[in-house]
């Protein structure tokens, strides 16, 4: 493990880049790539980076709040503009956010597509912090996401495309958990879809059909439910891993349960991402992949250090007398 000290100064130079790579996003700022991507500039702010950047920033104050209380005020300041961004981009009564009163903001101002993920990780966000946090508006958003949830599969990738993928399974449960709310079915599901006899599958094609041959090229079929889930091949196995392992780890049921259930779950996929390490597949060449890879094995570390540390509390020896 790192020391405080250390860990501020990674801190420290990951504000300085931030400061520097601000761009303006609806009333606030917000981060974007830094490079085009398709038809949007550089200089374009998505909904979704600004969302991760804003859960980093108060991540960082928490862990300098006793140590170093200027890079608090910094990330505070930081975090501040970008949720007023979000909150300012995906309100009703702002004109350019897609929503027009209606349906989910989209994903940015160049790409007119409603994401659930970005739009989940965006409202945590939001609703973490007052005083946006009460708005009536971001709960209609909550339950417009929650609807989309297809009974034992997922939820699909947007309003226009029936992809489900490990990964933004793992965003959308992940921003209803940090706030306290269970998704332990939306877990189940995901792991039933996603955990084969061949290894932990990154993508599918929902469909009322078997026959999805206009989704190019597919692996294979299963039913689930009312719905077919046709496998997929995809390039984002270890960061799909990292951040499934993240969900698992953060998971929310009481400690017997979890250690029960999410704790096996947990150590398989920790299982699968050490095997590919080991393969070095090229997944692991891309620091975004290796990035949530960490930071899934880094959570599952804390969990387990945790539940052992409750195990050694005197409350806990109380309870087995």
């Amino acid at each position: 493990m790192i020391s405080q000290a250390v860990a501020n100064q990674w801190i420290s130079s990951a504000l300085k880049r931030l400061e520097a790579s601000t761009v303006p996003f609806a009333a606030g700022k917000g981060w974007g790539l830094g490079f085009r991507n398709g038809q949007a500039p550089a200089d374009e702010p998505y909904l979704v980076t600004t969302a991760v950047v804003a859960a980093g920033l108060r991540n960082a104050a928490e862990l300098t709040l006793e140590s170093a209380s200027e890079l608090t005020a910094r990330a505070r300041l930081l975090r501040d503009v970008a949720l007023t961004g979000m909150a300012t981009w995906m309100h009703p009564d702002h004109t350019h956010g897609g929503h027009h009163g209606t349906g989910l903001p989209y994903y940015s101002p160049s790409v007119p597509i409603r994401i659930f993920n970005a739009v989940a990780l965006a409202l945590a966000e939001v609703l973490l912090d007052s005083p946006y946090s009460e708005a009536e508006v971001w709960r209609r958003y909550e339950s417009l996401i929650q609807d989309e949830f297809i009974p034992d599969v997922g939820w699909p990738y947007s309003t226009d495309s029936q992809v489900v993928d490990l990964v933004h399974q793992a965003f959308i449960i992940d921003s209803f958990q940090i706030r306290g709310i269970s998704q332990q079915r939306a877990i189940d599901d995901t792991l039933l879809v996603f955990a084969t006899p061949f290894g932990y599958v990154d993508a599918g094609i929902a469909a009322v059909s078997q026959n999805a041959a206009n989704h190019g090229r597919l692996e294979y079929a299963v039913q689930r439910g009312e719905t077919w889930v046709h496998r997929k091949p995809s390039r984002a196995r270890v960061w799909s891993l990292g951040a499934h392992l993240l969900v698992l780890a953060n998971a929310l049921p009481g400690d017997a349960e979890w250690a029960h259930q999410s704790r096996t779950s947990a150590r398989s996929v920790a299982a699968e991402l050490i095997a590919s390490r080991q393969r070095e597949d090229d997944d692991w060449k891309f620091p975004r992949q290796s990035l949530f890879a960490a930071v899934g094995i880094l959570a599952l570390v804390a969990r387990e250090r945790e539940a052992r540390t409750a195990q050694k509390s005197p409350a806990s020896t109380r309870q087995k007398d």
